[in-house]
């Protein structure tokens, strides 16, 4: 009797193990499924290093997993392991293209280190397919005046800006990142050089919108000062660095 109970067991065992075999070979969707259950459980449960062991798991097993890699993303995020974070969500859009959720979410995640133009050059690769005109509803336009050209006069160059956006700017040519100067109020063009304006503005969502250039030739601007006449001291901006001063 004993010897059948244990032959009974071993066939159990066997039984086990080529069914826990057959899910995760050849049913790997649905032991994908599973473990990203329990690494929501474990999450849930503050054992964040756990979680994320499962949600790995699960993403070994299913690669085109959303909900398992953007767990991750936030959840290593949260830990401030930024460099694997943008590595699951580049892994993601080279799989799946049309899933907007990873560009917005690496978008956030490099905004918040700062490199606003790589964000930018993110949302612009999702191109003008689904993707491209789901993120493009998203982001933030930028609406400026006058329209770019060559000038003999001075030119005060005016953006019509919405609650809550911020707009970064410089006069050089150069990329605005995070650093450059705030548009705050218009902008009084005033010296006889070529300017060259990049504006880029950024959502309360940190959806950054394209780079929007405008370019003001003044070269051939020169004011006319009569003799002896004494000028108003007034707000002049640089032309390199954005600055606001007196003169």
């Amino acid at each position: 009797m004993s010897k059948l109970k244990a032959a009974f067991c071993m066939v159990l065992v066997l039984l086990l193990i080529c069914a826990g075999l057959y899910f995760f070979i050849f049913a790997p969707d649905y032991s994908s499924g599973w473990l990203l259950s329990w690494g929501e459980r474990a999450e849930k449960g503050g054992n964040k290093n756990r979680a994320a062991y499962f949600y790995e798991q699960s993403l070994s097993l299913n690669p085109y997993g959303t909900q398992a890699r953007l767990r991750l993303t936030v959840l290593l995020r949260s830990q401030y392991k930024n460099t694997r974070a943008e590595e699951l969500l580049r892994e993601g859009i080279s799989l799946q293209p049309s899933n907007t959720s990873f560009y917005t979410e690496l978008s956030g995640l490099l905004v918040g280190q700062g490199r606003l133009a790589e964000a930018v050059e993110t949302l612009d690769s999702a191109g003008s397919g689904v993707a491209g005109l789901r993120i493009s509803a998203l982001r933030p336009t930028v609406q400026a005046t006058p329209h770019a050209g060559v000038y003999s006069q001075s030119v005060v160059f005016r953006i019509e800006t919405e609650p809550g956006v911020t707009y970064y700017y410089t006069l050089d040519g150069s990329l605005p990142d995070t650093e450059s100067a705030v548009y705050t109020a218009p902008l009084s063009l005033s010296s006889s050089v070529r300017y060259c304006i990049r504006v880029i503005a950024l959502g309360p969502d940190n959806l950054p919108s394209r780079l929007y250039e405008y370019t003001y030739d003044l070269t051939g601007y020169h004011p006319a000062v009569s003799a002896g006449a004494v000028t108003e001291p007034g707000l002049r901006i640089c032309p390199y660095c954005g600055r606001s001063f007196m003169d």
